[in-house]
């Protein structure tokens, strides 16, 4: 998949979150179509779509996707992008190549 010149790759870990978010989302569309734009599900579909496609492969090498305090770390290659104020898309990509890896989704939220 391309998207702006960039090869798009998923690792596994990530295909599986999406057909989960995926499968929430058209029990969505398919029972409450009034509700779509509201639904938490749908939302978090709708801004990882968005990042993956469009935000992210403008400028992967964007600051802002970059955590200062890992320089040092085996992560250091390691991208993430901060969206819906507590998830984590976490991403490598070569200029080179011009390829991005999507790898996973985390959740900030620690459970209580």
């Amino acid at each position: 998949m391309k998207s702006k010149g960039w090869d798009l790759l998923f690792h596994r870990e990530l295909v599986e979150q999406l057909e989960i978010l995926g499968a929430e989302v058209f029990k969505v569309d398919d029972v409450r179509v009034e509700q779509r734009d509201v639904d938490p599900n749908v939302r978090l579909f709708n801004m990882l779509s968005k990042l993956i496609f469009y935000e992210i492969p403008s400028d992967p090498s964007c600051p802002k996707y970059r955590d200062r305090s890992d320089l040092d770390s085996p992560m250091k290659d390691w991208r993430w992008a901060r969206f819906g104020g507590r998830f984590r898309l976490y991403f490598r990509y070569d200029d080179l190549y011009e390829v991005i890896v999507y790898a996973l989704v985390t959740d900030d939220v620690v459970e209580v």
